[in-house]
């Protein structure tokens, strides 16, 4: 089993954004079966990347790391456009794709030819790494958002707030929480509010000029203290006919 992992470039360099990469790193390599990980790096026209973080935590997980922007990135402006591979500075569009699916091939055979050795997984590089990886979704909510058929992406369900009073409550023993939902640039999406024990912690802007009706996770909070938390996601008045799709809650 082969596992491809894109790490996009608006996954900016930071502890937090390397701790969150290492721990999906991490829970994709203790799943049964022992899969084959593939890390793969993109960059922007302007050569933006983030390989050097990507590579290192490769090398520290005995990864093969496959990179865009080393393989591909030299021969823009060498006789490839830019606009050959992507529509703005960083999106592939359909055909720039494939040389990304080129990369992964070559990657894939690569690895084939290449014994694997059963290792236990080292100690994180960072240690927040092993909250995220231990997070799950949650489930037993307390709720007045509809519940759809209507799915995005691996999710088969979603939850639907329709206009302000519109609720989900949960409690949970954590010390990390994170929502996911849709965002797109359809006006009629509004913001919810995300709560802990009663304190705001957070707005989830379901409205971007950016979205396209894709799924983002955004954390709520992460303390040192794991304990039960009340977690409560809420349209305010200030919302009112505008709606928010949740598709879940994590927790960890």
């Amino acid at each position: 089993m082969y596992f491809v992992l894109c790490f996009f470039i608006n996954l900016v360099h930071s502890r937090k954004g390397a701790a969150y990469f290492e721990g999906l790193i991490r829970k994709l390599l203790s799943l049964p079966g022992k899969p084959v990980l593939i890390p793969i790096c993109v960059c922007s026209k302007d050569g933006y990347s983030c390989s050097e973080l990507v590579r290192g935590l490769c090398g520290r997980y005995g990864l093969l790391c496959a990179d865009l922007k080393e393989k591909i990135y030299p021969l823009f402006g060498g006789g490839l456009d830019w606009s050959e591979y992507s529509c703005d500075e960083g999106h592939p569009i359909k055909e720039g794709a494939v040389p990304i699916a080129d990369i992964a091939i070559c990657a894939i055979e690569q690895i084939m030819h290449t014994p694997q050795a059963d290792t236990e997984l080292p100690s994180p590089q960072f240690p927040q790494s092993e909250t995220y990886r231990n997070a799950r979704l949650c489930g037993g909510f307390k709720t007045n958002f509809t519940e759809t058929d209507k799915g995005y992406f691996c999710f088969p369900k979603s939850y639907v707030a329709d206009g302000a009073g519109s609720f989900l409550e949960l409690t949970e023993e954590c010390s990390f929480s994170a929502a996911i939902f849709v965002i797109s640039n359809d006006k009629t999406l509004g913001t919810a509010v995300a709560e802990t024990d009663g304190k705001e912690v957070t707005p989830l802007q379901g409205y971007s000029i950016f979205g396209w009706g894709n799924p983002v996770v955004q954390e709520l909070f992460c303390y040192s203290e794991k304990r039960k938390r009340k977690i409560r996601i809420s349209l305010p008045k200030s919302e009112s006919g505008k709606k928010f799709i949740l598709l879940g809650v994590m927790a960890g």
